[in-house]
């Protein structure tokens, strides 16, 4: 019985063992199964889970039940997961491509491009420099990646506002294409200057997908366009052939010179402030240097001349070319006595000269003429037509060096006095310093208006322009020069505008005027100017017309019979006055005289001054008047200069005489005082 106990122990011992084993492997295949399905749910599909016998036979479990369904969910979100990223990673795969390709596209298109462009981010860090790029000459090298933009530029440029204002408006204004021009250095040239690069650099901003703004920037080498455009601006500036300013540029530099703003028509000094001379080179003999050994003997003179001028520069000094042979040298002077020794320095430099052209030798010479400035002139060609003349005077002086005064006006102008005659009148007339004057007519059997200013009743009106120093510039100076260029219609215009303005503020003393006379030129004996203009202005003031007189020459009368007799029918019909005046002048004068509706004749003061020593003139003057009061008309004798030519007109039975014995014509405002 003992001996059986062992054996029955052992037998226990094995079945335990075998019912272990058993309830493992019962237990463990299905969590392998799950554990698989886990592992690898893409080769599992749902049907395979429920055919499966192990989980019909724990399907009887409701815990393995939902152990198997809690599972199965997890499956099919892991699988769709699964399905979901391969599908994601094929599509990234693909736009990854696209933007490589995309990157190298817009690479080889900013590469392709002729200026430099250069990428940046919000903080103007570098991100991207095409190849042009790499060119920009920059003390540091190139624009690289990850350095500062703004702090590569600046190494190179003088312009030390730019990056805050480059900054300030980008920050404030990204939306704008912003331009500016820099100046680059890109090495030192063989003298040891700088050699500049030109470009102009622009800017825009964008925003990208993380909402910062990034910038691009667009550099464009104009170093090419901006040399043309020097050059093109030193031809405009320069004589091509002497490297001088040119006419235009000379002007230019003249202006603060040249005091015009006082619409002053002669030359006069500023007293006490000579600030510089104008001296004017003329070559002396220039032509037979150019005839005899040709124009590019010529052309080297004058270089050679030019190079000699403009070693005698001094600061602020400038000198031109103005035309052939002729040079413009301004110097900055505080004195007369000082521009007296640069025009000697200039003259002794040039005159001392010695031209050669091949085995020839030309002695050079010139003329010199100064003025002293600032002047007041009426412009630039009034103070060039001085300076010239002076140096035509020059020529006569041992000296060769003339220099400009008022005295020397009427001389050195010669042959241009029409030209500057028209040119006084007209800045007379802008400035207002064509004044009007009154000299009296007076009745030669009224013996109360023989001396006494007060008792004139009647006047002819008269010009004279006043220059700033007071003198008086006579119409015999200025109203030729009008006539010649067909402008005397603004003297007429002017004198009309002048004397009805002046009425209209002194009528008390007009209102003991007998009438005024005004001259009128051919010009402006017309429809439009006496019907259309005049008339209207004396109607509009109230002006009783038999207070105006319209004197009128014999010429222009006969010249324009028909018109000049329709028109002066139709003013005399307003009630305004005529008078013939020169009578006696023309070749036909009594066969028109009759013809002509006139109040009264004017006879010519030329045969009135030889009254009392020509026996001949006396009878003229006597045959002129007496046909004159035969057909209505009043007398006017003019000149009377002396009581013997007075009492000779007595004899004779004129109306009125004019002349400096009844006194000489003075300002209208003087006679409206005495009133």
């Amino acid at each position: 019985m003992l001996k059986a106990i062992p054996i029955l122990l052992l037998l226990l011992f094995v079945f335990s063992l075998t019912c272990l084993f058993g309830i493992v492997l019962v237990v463990s295949r299905p969590i392998q199964y799950l554990t698989a399905i886990v592992e690898e749910p893409q080769k599992f599909q749902l049907n395979d889970l429920i055919r499966n016998p192990l989980a019909k036979k724990w399907s009887d479990s409701i815990e393995i039940e939902s152990l198997f369904k809690a599972i199965n969910k997890m499956r099919f979100s892991i699988h769709k997961q699964i399905t979901q990223k391969s599908l994601l990673q094929k599509q990234l795969g693909r736009y990854v491509k696209l933007l490589h390709l995309s990157n190298s596209q817009l690479k080889a298109v900013f590469d392709s491009i002729g200026d430099a462009v250069v990428v940046t981010d919000h903080q103007f860090i570098v991100e991207y420099a095409n190849q042009n790029a790499m060119n920009v000459p920059l003390s540091s090298g190139s624009f690289k990646k990850g350095e500062s933009f703004f702090q590569l530029l600046y190494a190179n440029t003088h312009q030390e506002a730019l990056e805050g204002r480059w900054d300030k408006k980008l920050l404030n204004e990204s939306t704008d294409v912003i331009r500016v021009d820099l100046t680059l250095f890109i090495g030192q040239g063989v003298g040891g200057e700088t050699i500049p690069e030109y470009y102009t650099l622009s800017c825009a901003s964008f925003t990208g997908v993380d909402e910062l703004k990034s910038y691009v920037f667009l550099f464009t080498n104009v170093s090419e366009h901006k040399k043309m455009f020097q050059r093109i601006e030193y031809l405009a500036t320069h004589d091509y052939l002497t490297g001088t300013l040119n006419r235009f540029s000379f002007e230019n530099k003249m202006a603060p010179y040249i005091k015009t703003t006082h619409m002053n028509p002669y030359f006069t000094l500023e007293q006490g402030s000579t600030e510089a001379v104008l001296i004017y080179i003329n070559i002396a003999h220039f032509r037979v240097v150019n005839d005899s050994a040709g124009r590019v003997a010529g052309d080297e003179l004058l270089k050679q001349i030019g190079r000699l001028l403009s070693n005698r520069l001094e600061e602020n000094d400038f000198l031109a070319r103005l035309e052939g042979d002729v040079f413009a040298f301004v110097a900055m002077v505080q004195s007369k006595d000082e521009a007296n020794e640069r025009a000697k320095s200039i003259h002794e430099c040039i005159s001392g000269y010695k031209f050669y052209w091949g085995s020839r030798k030309f002695q050079v010479s010139i003329s010199v003429g100064c003025v002293l400035l600032p002047s007041h002139v009426s412009s630039i060609d009034n103070l060039l037509q001085y300076a010239e003349g002076c140096s035509k005077l020059a020529k006569t002086t041992p000296q060769e060096i003339e220099f400009f005064s008022e005295d020397l006006e009427l001389k050195v102008m010669g042959d241009r006095q029409e030209v500057r005659g028209l040119m006084v009148l007209e800045e007379a007339i802008q400035s207002k310093t064509l004044r009007l004057y009154l000299q009296p007519i007076v009745s030669i059997h009224d013996q109360s208006e023989n001396q006494d200013k007060s008792s004139h009743k009647v006047f002819e009106l008269l010009v004279r322009i006043r220059k700033p120093n007071g003198a008086l510039i006579y119409p015999s100076e200025f109203l030729p020069s009008a006539e010649y260029y067909k402008k005397i219609s603004l003297v007429d215009r002017y004198v009309v505008d002048s004397l009805f303005e002046f009425i209209v503020e002194n009528l008390s003393w007009f209102s003991t005027v007998s009438h005024i006379s005004v001259n009128l030129s051919g010009q402006s004996l017309t429809e439009d100017f006496m019907l259309g203009y005049v008339l209207p202005q004396v109607e509009r003031f109230g002006f009783a017309p038999h207070k105006i007189c319209f004197e009128v020459t014999e010429t222009v009368a006969i010249n324009n019979l028909q018109s000049t007799n329709a028109i002066i029918a139709q003013m005399r019909e307003k009630g305004f006055l005529f008078s013939l005046d020169d009578f006696g002048s023309g070749l036909a004068s009594y066969g028109y005289l009759q013809q002509l509706p006139v109040d009264y004749l004017k006879i010519d003061g030329s045969f009135i001054k030889k009254i009392c020593d020509s026996q001949v003139d006396f009878k003229l003057v006597e045959s002129m008047n007496s046909v004159a009061h035969h057909i209505g008309l009043k007398t006017i004798a003019e000149y009377v200069e002396s009581e013997d030519i007075l009492e000779k007109l007595k004899e004779l039975n004129v109306d009125y005489a004019q002349g400096h014995y009844y006194g000489k014509a003075i300002p209208i405002e003087e006679y409206a005082a005495i009133i």
